[in-house]
């Protein structure tokens, strides 16, 4: 879990993010993907992350003192990441990155809404969470 997370983010650029990881469909969760979610926050200093739905019998314990929150619903972690501090200026409303929920292509995009993949030519929308999904929204 944790190599991958890290892969993805590191394909990213230095640009601040948030990122909720969403652990619902983690099965188990190893000392080495629980020492990689630790370290996130060292290596990506200027963003904010938040980790929700770990199911029951799975321990993941982040520490440090820039440690990951963990939450039990993703409503709650979605506050947490959208809530600003007092003078935190946000920077989050750059071009964001999005993969093509079709073939996984790299987009930067500005805002929600339709777009349509340059790779695999396929339809999908975009929503204000910066979700994709595979099918375009009437508008």
């Amino acid at each position: 879990m944790g190599e991958i997370i890290l892969s993805k983010l590191e394909e990213l650029s230095e640009a601040p993010r948030r990122v909720l990881l969403d652990a619902s469909g983690l099965e188990s969760a190893t000392l080495e993907g629980t020492s990689i979610l630790n370290q996130l926050p060292e290596r990506f200093p200027n963003s904010k992350f938040a980790i929700c739905s770990v199911p029951t019998g799975i321990e993941i314990s982040v520490k440090g003192e820039n440690k990951i929150s963990v939450f039990s619903d993703r409503d709650s972690a979605k506050l947490h990441l959208t809530a600003n501090s007092k003078g935190e200026v946000s920077s989050f409303v750059e071009n964001v990155l999005v993969h093509c929920p079709v073939c996984f292509h790299l987009l930067k995009i500005r805002i929600s809404g339709n777009y349509g993949c340059p790779v695999c030519h396929s339809k999908f929308f975009v929503t204000k969470d910066w979700r994709t999904s595979a099918f375009e929204r009437l508008l």
